[in-house]
């Protein structure tokens, strides 16, 4: 017998053994776990004062060799403004 047809005769016979209390326990918390928030991303403060231009100037670099090899996606295009999206 499976254990959700225990605790399903349990609940039909008047009352949930030891066993059967313990696993709704532990399930009825894990499921209360998975719904707590998650820790917060660090602040932009934290990161180094030119993370931006670094970050520009590779993905500048990585465009170049990207043109320089020719094996750019044919199929993507650009966004105005938003050169990577």
């Amino acid at each position: 017998m499976t254990a959700v047809g225990v605790i399903a005769g349990a609940v039909t016979t008047g009352g949930l053994t030891t066993g059967a209390r313990l696993g709704l326990l532990a399930a009825v918390a894990l499921a209360g776990c998975s719904a707590l928030p998650l820790k917060p991303l660090a602040p932009e403060a934290s990161l180094p004062p030119d993370a931006a231009r670094l970050c520009e100037q590779f993905f500048g670099q990585l465009d170049e060799a990207v043109a320089a090899a020719g094996v750019a996606d044919a199929e993507s295009s650009r966004v105005n403004r938003f050169a990577y999206l």
